[in-house]
Protein backbone atom coordinates (compact mmCIF):
# COMPACT_ATOMS: atom_id res chain seq x y z
CA UNK A 1 0.00 0.00 0.00
CA UNK A 2 1.26 3.49 -0.84
CA UNK A 3 0.55 6.26 1.64
CA UNK A 4 0.06 9.93 0.88
CA UNK A 5 3.28 11.74 1.75
CA UNK A 6 3.60 15.50 1.87
CA UNK A 7 5.93 16.87 -0.79
CA UNK A 8 6.94 20.28 -2.05
CA UNK A 9 9.15 21.62 -4.81
CA UNK A 10 11.64 24.43 -4.23
CA UNK A 11 13.97 25.55 -7.03
CA UNK A 12 13.06 22.47 -9.10
CA UNK A 13 14.11 20.13 -6.27
CA UNK A 14 11.49 17.88 -4.72
CA UNK A 15 11.37 17.59 -0.94
CA UNK A 16 9.55 14.97 1.08
CA UNK A 17 8.29 15.42 4.63
CA UNK A 18 10.12 13.28 7.18
CA UNK A 19 7.59 12.45 9.90
CA UNK A 20 10.20 11.35 12.42
CA UNK A 21 12.36 14.49 12.14
CA UNK A 22 9.36 16.76 11.42
CA UNK A 23 11.01 18.58 8.52
CA UNK A 24 11.32 18.42 4.73
CA UNK A 25 14.33 16.67 3.25
CA UNK A 26 15.43 16.18 -0.34
CA UNK A 27 13.59 13.32 -1.99
CA UNK A 28 15.42 10.26 -3.29
CA UNK A 29 14.26 6.71 -4.07
CA UNK A 30 15.71 5.48 -0.77
CA UNK A 31 14.06 8.27 1.20
CA UNK A 32 10.71 7.59 -0.47
CA UNK A 33 10.90 3.93 0.59
CA UNK A 34 11.98 4.93 4.11
CA UNK A 35 9.07 7.35 4.56
CA UNK A 36 6.53 4.87 3.18
CA UNK A 37 7.81 2.20 5.55
CA UNK A 38 7.59 4.56 8.53
CA UNK A 39 4.00 5.44 7.62
CA UNK A 40 3.16 1.77 7.10
CA UNK A 41 4.41 0.91 10.59
CA UNK A 42 2.60 3.87 12.11
CA UNK A 43 -0.72 3.05 10.39
CA UNK A 44 -0.41 -0.66 11.19
CA UNK A 45 0.26 0.05 14.86
CA UNK A 46 -2.60 2.57 15.04
CA UNK A 47 -5.08 -0.02 13.74
CA UNK A 48 -4.09 -2.81 16.14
Amino acid sequence: MIYKIKTKIINNIEYIFDYTRKKYIQNSPEEWVRQNFILYLYKKKATL
